[in-house]
């Protein structure tokens, strides 16, 4: 669980946690403002809604979840 990773780090800190999260096999789960930094390494967004109290998942990198 990464919650707004990349807040305190350089762009040398985020290239050395995108590289980390690319080679990792495993399932992250992190909460981010930072639109760039998802794209990276993101294959599916779960959209969480507090309202409906319901979780959509979505396929592809960021901006295509977006995009739909």
């Amino acid at each position: 669980l990464l919650d707004e990773p990349t807040n305190n780090l350089d762009a040398a800190g985020i290239d050395h946690l995108i590289s980390f999260l690319l080679g990792y096999d495993k399932t992250v789960l992190v909460i981010s403002h930072d639109a760039g930094f998802l794209n990276t390494f993101t294959d599916g967004v779960l959209h969480l809604d507090v309202f409906t109290k319901t979780v959509q998942q979505y396929l592809g990198n960021y901006f295509d979840v977006v995009e739909e």
